[in-house]
């Protein structure tokens, strides 16, 4: 995986975004953004289920059928797609991580060390300490650093591989964009 490649890509997405949606005045959108990963990282934990004790499922959501229509009517009938929801989720966080870092706009080393912890909700701990020390000191460019390493960090404790992330994340970014062009 690219990181580089993909801060640029990630900033296309933030200036198409920013010219749909021009900052007020007095707007904070770093902290917009931090809270947006804070959001989609509790969305990814949601899919990883691990933490679910009071379930018997407590299984990854690593494939799911999607049932929909074409063009919204039932033509020929339903189609089924399966996803990745954990994925889906993952690339979400590493949407927000790299539009955090383009928001800094520092001179951000982009080859982060992978740093992992022994389980996944110890990853989680870490993820989320990361992200409310940024909360607290945005201008201090480690804490970033220290938070892409654990954030990268977990795709891999997911089991995915660099291939499928970016893949995930290209689809993402395409939808986003889409999303944009409708008025989203």
């Amino acid at each position: 995986m690219n990181l580089a490649e993909l801060y640029e890509i990630q900033r296309g997405l933030d200036d198409h975004i920013e010219q749909e949606h021009p900052r007020q005045e007095g707007e904070d959108r770093l902290a917009d953004k931090i809270l947006a990963l804070q959001t989609e990282l509790g969305e990814c934990a949601n899919e990883w289920r691990g933490f679910k004790f009071w379930r018997k499922d407590r299984e990854p959501r690593i494939n799911h059928t999607e049932i929909y229509f074409v063009n919204g009517e039932n033509e020929h009938g339903p189609r089924q797609k399966l996803t990745n929801p954990l994925l889906e989720e993952y690339a979400d966080c590493l949407h927000f991580g790299l539009s955090i870092g383009n928001e800094m706009d520092t001179d951000i080393e982009k080859n982060f060390p992978i740093r992992t912890e022994r389980d996944i909700r110890e990853q989680f701990k870490m993820l989320y300490h990361f992200i409310s020390e940024l909360t607290f000191i945005a201008e201090d460019c480690s804490f970033y650093e220290k938070l892409m390493s654990w954030l990268l960090g977990l795709g891999g404790m997911f089991g995915f591989t660099w291939d499928q992330v970016e893949e995930a994340y290209m689809q993402k970014n395409k939808l986003n964009h889409q999303r944009q062009e409708s008025g989203y």
